[in-house]
């Protein structure tokens, strides 16, 4: 289904910290653009405006509206798009993980 989507949805109230679900990166990666509501998982991956968009749990006028933009603004929605998959690209390709891993051994090094 994401090759015939022209946005994203990714709804949870869900403030779990585990990160972004994997659903919402693959769209990413495909250069869907993502609208998610705001809770902490969603707000480690979107930069809202830049890299997708956020919306407050409860509010489907919001979650609409980023909706209505994007779908009327081809352009803007392809910017949008390209800045999500170049993001995922970036943190989650096998050199983005080995170097986060690789800043992480780097401070416990330190830290030591």
């Amino acid at each position: 289904m994401l090759p015939h989507a022209e946005v994203f949805w990714q709804v949870t109230g869900d403030q779990s910290p585990e990160g972004p679900p994997l659903a919402m990166l693959e769209a990413m990666a495909r250069r869907i653009p993502v609208v998610a509501t705001d809770v902490l998982a969603h707000q480690q991956l979107i930069d809202p405006g830049r890299i997708g968009y956020l919306f407050p749990v409860a509010s489907r006028s919001i979650c609409a509206r980023h909706t209505m933009r994007l779908l009327q603004d081809p352009e803007h929605a392809k910017t949008i798009a390209i800045a999500g998959a170049d993001e995922v690209a970036k943190r989650f390709s096998s050199s983005g993980c080995l170097n986060a891993y690789s800043e992480v051994y780097d401070k416990l090094l330190v830290a030591h």
